[in-house]
């Protein structure tokens, strides 16, 4: 395992790589900075023959990442893209295959299941009860697809809090 590091003082970039004995890329890592601030992020994971396996990218400014995952072959297999809360994922062609939103704090709120026959389905989640804290102590998710809207899930959970 060998792992080397770059660091430019010009620009605001780190760059660290980390390989295999025999010196196959195993993954890459750049960061760019605004001042001491992270701006973007990349990450690369290699296959063992040292092809591209996939390569994630978030620039914190936009509040916005992607993600794609490729074939030993080198050919896209899957793709995602996150904006805020909203993540879009897609197959190989291009088409889409899910939109999800989740909530601020990483709660599925809904999310759109795309057949490739054209059908779709709908999951959500919904706080149904909600405690003197603001948690939530019943919640539904539901499913809508061609036969309805119907409850597939309900969970409850309690919760105790304690004084210091």
């Amino acid at each position: 395992l060998i792992v080397t590091g770059v660091q430019t003082c010009a620009l605001p970039i780190f760059e660290w790589t980390e390989q295999s004995a025999n010196g196959t890329p195993m993954r890459k890592t750049i960061n760019s900075f605004n001042g001491a601030s992270l701006r973007t992020s990349e990450h690369i994971l290699y296959y063992a023959d040292g092809s591209v396996q996939s390569k994630q990218k978030h620039d914190m400014e936009q509040k916005r990442s992607e993600t794609v995952t490729y074939k030993p072959d080198g050919s896209v297999a899957t793709r995602s893209v996150r904006a805020n809360e909203e993540i879009a994922q897609y197959d190989e062609d291009g088409s889409l295959q899910k939109t999800t939103k989740v909530s601020s704090d990483g709660r599925l709120l809904d999310e759109v299941i795309l057949n490739k026959d054209g059908r779709s389905k709908r999951e959500s989640q919904v706080p149904d009860q909600i405690d003197d804290h603001g948690n939530w102590i019943k919640q539904t998710k539901w499913l809508t697809d061609s036969n309805g809207t119907r409850p597939l899930q309900v969970t409850y959970r309690q919760l105790t809090y304690y004084e210091k």
